[in-house]
């Protein structure tokens, strides 16, 4: 994980892929897919697939996160609606990121999310200045 500051409404937490961090997509009338977490917030997270699904994802569509997992200091196995913002063909690479907007995000899962990122945020700014 590796900590980075944006011009942003909140801080987010980002992973790499040594993180595995994954959530799984509910996506209407197909089997749940699986994407890498590439970030989170308390308002929203990246997500990459691979390329052969880029199809399944366009701004402005809608889909659940059914469950996010790889986390150890916190486990999600609820089901939030999110709204795809921005999409990005990494082409060279063979997959498709793209960034999601939680969709009426119950408060104490909103609240949760802020904790932790704070916290791990926190813990990576102190491993730094070892």
């Amino acid at each position: 994980m590796k900590n980075s500051k944006e011009n942003r409404k909140h801080d987010r937490l980002f992973f790499s892929p040594a993180d595995k961090v994954i959530a799984q997509l509910e996506i209407s009338g197909q089997e749940l897919t699986e994407a890498m977490v590439l970030d989170i917030s308390e308002s929203g997270i990246g997500l990459s697939v691979k390329r052969d699904e880029e199809g399944i994802f366009e701004p402005g569509d809608r889909f659940i996160m059914a469950e996010l997992q790889g986390l150890a200091s916190i486990h999600f196995d609820f089901a939030i609606e999110v709204e795809v913002r921005w999409l990005l063909d990494h082409e060279f690479l063979g997959r498709v990121a793209f960034g999601c907007l939680f969709i009426n995000i119950p408060k104490i899962i909103q609240a949760e999310l802020r904790r932790f990122v704070a916290e791990q945020n926190d813990s990576i700014i102190r491993q730094g200045c070892k």
